[in-house]
Formats: structure tokens, C-alpha cells, sequence
């Protein structure tokens, strides 16, 4: 039987984990999922892909936000910073975002237009 490393927990033991409740105590990462994720995802009509996906999502999105790295490798608490910004903040081009907008202005105007 093969042994998973520490640095590798199970899928078992990483929902066995909890966070602290708005009251102090501790809760379930199943039961934030359950209760709090997955009906807000199904009601914006967003498929769930798991864990690491909504990790990775969440360290982008504070990342956009002008979170700066360290705290977020802190909020994911991940040992080393290194991990958070290869693996899970994933950023665009400023290119690629400012050749987004201006596809969308062009669409925009083309459907005013008809």
C-alpha cells in the first residue's frame, strides 16, 4: 500500500479540515461547500470543479485585486510563496486584456449598430 506524503494530503483528510464560523467556532469544509459554495454556483449557473480549481481561482481573483502575494499565500496557506505564484495565481498579459476590451467595444458597436 503506497503512503501519501505530508505535503500531499488525501482528498479525505483535506475536507476534513475546518475554518472558523462567524461565531468563533470551527466548520466543516464540507459543510461550507454544501451550504455556502455550491448553491451560490448552481444559482449563477457555474459548474463546481473542485478544491484546487476554487483555490486557484480565489488566489486570481485577490491577485487582480491588488492583494499582494505574501498575504495571499498566508489565506491559502501554502508554506512557501513560490507555490502560490506558480501555481495558483494565474494572471493575463496586459496585452491579452487590453485585446479583450477592445473586442468587446468593437461588438458592443456592432450590435448598437443593428
Amino acid at each position: 500500500m503506497s503512503r501519501v506524503p505530508p505535503s500531499c494530503p488525501s482528498r479525505a483528510a483535506a475536507t476534513r479540515r475546518s475554518v472558523s464560523a462567524r461565531n468563533g467556532s470551527s466548520m466543516s469544509m464540507n459543510n461550507v461547500l454544501n451550504r455556502e459554495i455550491l448553491p451560490t454556483l448552481k444559482a449563477a449557473g457555474i459548474p463546481w470543479k473542485g478544491w484546487h480549481a476554487f483555490r486557484r481561482g480565489l488566489a486570481t481573483n485577490l491577485h487582480a485585486l491588488g492583494v499582494d502575494d505574501l498575504t495571499i499565500q498566508r489565506i491559502l496557506r501554502h508554506s512557501n510563496v513560490a507555490v502560490t505564484q506558480k501555481c495558483y495565481i494565474k494572471t493575463l498579459p496586459v496585452q491579452s486584456v487590453a485585446g479583450m476590451r477592445r473586442l468587446e467595444a468593437a461588438l458592443n458597436e456592432v450590435s448598437r449598430v443593428q
